[in-house]
């Protein structure tokens, strides 16, 4: 099995808002991740004149690296502790 055939996951819980699509810095990132074909999230695929961006701010945040232990393994999640300034 190749380490991109290791599922590795992002949980987390928090407070969400949607952000101002007027927002030069999140057209130049849409406009960023539309030109990368070949490896673009699915985001990338959507029409530019209709962006909805959401803001996440976290309580608690999980990774799942399922590479670092067994089916099972209390190793495999991992907390990650978010910075709240």
């Amino acid at each position: 099995m190749s380490s991109e055939d290791i599922p590795r996951t992002i949980q987390m819980e928090g407070d969400v808002s949607i952000s101002d699509t007027e927002d030069t810095h999140l057209k130049e990132l849409l406009n960023v991740l539309k030109s990368n074909r070949t490896f673009g999230p699915p985001l990338a695929r959507l029409d530019v004149s209709a962006p909805v961006f959401f803001t996440i701010t976290p309580r608690w945040i999980r990774f799942g690296d399922y590479a670092s232990g067994e089916h099972g393994s209390s190793n495999v999640l991992h907390e990650i502790i978010p910075n709240r300034s």
